[in-house]
């Protein structure tokens, strides 16, 4: 009797070991399959780091070749726009033959140039005025923008009113507005070109 309980307690026992094996062998087994899991996700998030770097990367490279592309487009768009205000400066000159005197002015850039510049080529009689300028009276009214210049400098050419073409061939104060056509750009000799009466100037561009 006391053999036959040994024996039970001894197989107890041994079942008992077996299931502490087996438990501590799926401990293990849990252990490494979590490692392995964990591995999967560390590389998973490592590639998804990767490719949105990469992502980022390529990102910042288009929007650099766009701003790159911007820039080039308003830097050529500057330089025809220099190019159309050099042609456009070019257009707002105004040649003045004043007997066998050439002058060149360079206008305003208005209405009033515009109109004026529309007339051309125009020669017409000039009558004297104050002994410091010469002046027009046109058949039709012209676009004002009349100011008091308070100034009146050699060469500058003019509108008084709305119909008026004035070339002022001396400097002085004056109290009345005008509107600014142009100035010669070189007025040397002007006031012996025009002489002392009425005098006959072409304008042409």
């Amino acid at each position: 009797m006391r053999k036959r309980t040994i024996i039970i307690i001894t197989m107890i026992l041994l079942l008992f070991a077996i299931l502490l094996l087996i438990l501590f062998n799926s401990y293990l087994n849990n252990e490494e399959n979590e490692n392995i899991i964990q591995n999967v996700i560390t590389n998973t998030n490592n590639s998804n780091i990767e490719t949105n770097v990469n992502s980022s990367q390529e990102d910042v490279n288009t929007n650099n070749e766009v701003t790159n592309n911007n820039n080039l487009e308003n830097a050529n768009e500057e330089i025809n726009n220099n190019e159309n205000s050099e042609g456009g400066e070019e257009s707002m000159k105004l040649n003045i033959k004043i007997g066998n005197k050439n002058f060149t002015a360079t206008l305003e850039d208005n209405a009033t140039t515009r109109e004026l510049l529309n007339k051309l080529p125009l020669t017409i009689s000039m009558s004297e005025l104050h002994g410091n300028e010469k002046y027009y009276y046109f058949d039709e009214s012209m676009p004002t923008n009349s100011i008091r210049v308070g100034n009146i400098n050699t060469g500058d050419l003019m509108l008084y009113g709305s119909d008026c073409l004035v070339l002022f061939y001396d400097s002085f104060s004056t109290p009345y507005s005008y509107t600014r056509l142009g100035h010669i750009d070189n007025p040397e000799g002007l006031a012996e070109a025009v002489g002392s009466g009425n005098v006959t100037v072409t304008f042409e561009n």
